[in-house]
């Protein structure tokens, strides 16, 4: 993984844990990686890391993205599969590192966020199959996908979202090395703003 994706992805892995995290006896900061199926937990003070739990059953190969509920605590993670090309949606126990298999996302997600209400929001790129540069809602239920708006798109590999639950926007960034661009989503109004970078 190189140092820009494993940032954007501690980025919002930061900002979506940060703020839901109280329910924990300290603030923990946990990240995924691409072609791992590990989550690990990383000293935000030192930026060690260390595993935390191995999602290995039920042929998981990848763990894509990952968001905790703010009102439950529970991670939400899309997980790609052994013969699957879309991933499934799975919960996580944190403590314990058992999942639950909740359904076929049927896209290509590449990030997952939560709003303050518990909607999980999640987003695909621009270089997938399927519906590219879209953000949608999940079902929690189910893992199925409804669109909900069109996201700014420019050429690049990486993208992902994290939501403020200060402000309640949702915050898109995607592009590569020479063309990255950051956004803020009003989630009413279902508008982008661009964010200089």
């Amino acid at each position: 993984m190189s140092k820009s994706q494993r940032l954007s992805l501690i980025a919002s892995v930061m900002i979506i844990l940060g703020f839901s995290s109280s329910v924990f006896a300290q603030q923990a900061l946990y990240i995924v990686e691409i072609d791992d199926s590990g989550i690990n937990q990383l000293d935000p003070l030192t930026g060690i890391e260390g595993q935390q739990c191995f999602i290995g059953g039920n042929g998981a190969t990848d763990v894509l993205a990952m968001a905790a509920h703010p009102l439950t605590s529970t991670f939400y993670l899309a997980v790609k599969t052994t013969g699957s090309s879309t991933p499934f949606l799975w919960t996580l126990n944190l403590r314990t590192c058992a999942t639950t298999v909740i359904g076929d996302m049927g896209e290509t997600i590449v990030g997952m966020a939560f709003d303050n209400a518990g909607t999980l929001y999640a987003n695909t790129g621009d270089d997938v199959s399927g519906t590219p540069d879209t953000l949608f809602t999940v079902n929690l239920g189910s893992g199925a996908l409804t669109s909900f708006m069109a996201l700014p798109a420019p050429d690049g590999f990486s993208d992902t979202i994290a939501f403020n639950p200060v402000t309640g926007l949702l915050y898109h960034m995607t592009g590569g090395s020479s063309n990255t661009a950051f956004n803020a989503i009003n989630l009413v109004s279902k508008t982008s703003q661009s964010i200089p970078l």
